[in-house]
């Protein structure tokens, strides 16, 4: 499976072990980040357009909004929708891994619903960060990219689950409602066996 992961530089500081984790499960991945970059930033210089659809991905992952700061929540919401948008024309998945910093733009991410959102800061909870507080050590780093990849697989993994049969005891019983322009319209009706 081919990945694009897109971030600043927290997504700098795991670019390694994600590569080297998804090498040895045989996926190829292609990590791009932009230190200092946010939301916005990527959506200006059109780097979603040369990044995402020239690689043709499955899956887009996108690990931004620590740079987000100063953006108000109705523009963080914009830009997030406008960013998922692209990635999916690339006919990929698209999963949000939120920033590191802000339990507020986690929130606004999650509640914007245009993708799985995985929240960054339960993630990046008790990793060892630098004295700057905003990244995270070597072996933060290491640690948070296992953290966030086994969060997207799981999103995933739940993304493509198929939908659970009718429960067992329950008959799908065609019922004829009507007619339009000469044609049946046909529903479902469920209805419940009683155990005895």
């Amino acid at each position: 499976m081919r990945w694009v992961w897109i971030g600043d530089s927290i997504t700098e500081a795991m670019a390694e072990p994600l590569a080297l984790g998804y090498s040895a499960r045989g996926d190829e991945a292609f990590i791009y980040h932009n230190s200092g970059w946010s939301v916005a930033r990527w959506l200006a210089e059109g780097a979603v357009d040369s990044t995402v659809l020239a690689a043709r991905p499955a899956v887009v992952v996108v690990a931004l909004g620590t740079n987000d700061t100063d953006a108000p929540q109705e523009r963080f919401v914009r830009n997030v929708k406008e960013l998922t948008e692209r990635a999916k024309a690339s006919n990929a998945r698209v999963v949000w891994i939120g920033p590191f910093n802000s339990r507020a733009r986690n929130d606004w991410g999650k509640a914007a619903a245009v993708a799985p959102w995985v929240d960054g800061m339960k993630l990046a909870a008790g990793l060892a960060r630098t004295p700057d507080g905003v990244h995270f050590t070597a072996e933060g780093s290491r640690e948070l990219a296992q953290r966030a990849a086994t969060a997207v697989d799981t999103e995933l993994a739940e993304l493509l689950r198929p939908p659970k049969p009718p429960s067992r005891g329950s008959v799908v019983v065609p019922l004829v409602l009507g007619l339009v322009l000469g044609g049946a319209i046909v529903a479902g009706v469920r209805l419940s066996r009683r155990s005895r």
